[in-house]
């Protein structure tokens, strides 16, 4: 009886663990690239962020940085993996040039640096959810979505 016992806790066990682990289940994706760009001038280091429209759904949401033509590639799960289908918000992060080091010898306070590396070039209006207008849609294929901002 308690080999039967035994074997029923291990099961138990095994399948709490499964269900435990805290990750959502990876989704299907599917390949999303393309550019960034503002006034038609490459966004070069812009961070790019797709949220699934459903909010219940954003646990996972895709990324990516812009290289120096504006051109980015999602990742959700791995690099350059792609993004599950379906609707997004997305938002744009787009970072103002990092100051020049100050001369040697001359003091710089850390905590004002890391302030002036976070300024948005597009005045916060794509940085976040709550305020992007920008909306994409990913579907069961290679996906090119460019974002032309004005």
């Amino acid at each position: 009886m308690s080999h039967t016992r035994n074997r029923a806790l291990a099961f138990a066990l095994a399948l709490a663990a499964a269900g435990c682990s805290g990750k959502p289940a990876e989704k299907p994706v599917f390949k999303v690239r393309g550019r960034v760009t503002y006034e038609t001038k490459p966004m070069a280091k812009a961070l790019v962020s797709f949220y699934a429209a459903d909010q219940k759904d954003r646990d996972t949401p895709a990324h990516a940085t812009a290289d120096e033509d504006g051109r980015y590639v999602l990742h959700t799960y791995r690099a350059d993996d792609g993004a599950p289908q379906g609707e997004y918000l997305v938002t744009i992060y787009w970072p103002a040039p990092r100051p020049k080091a100050a001369p040697k010898g001359e003091y710089v306070d850390p905590v004002d640096a890391d302030q002036l590396n976070t300024i948005d070039r597009l005045k916060n209006k794509y940085s976040s959810v709550g305020v992007t207008k920008l909306r994409a849609r990913v579907e069961p294929r290679d996906n090119e979505i460019d974002f032309n901002l004005p």
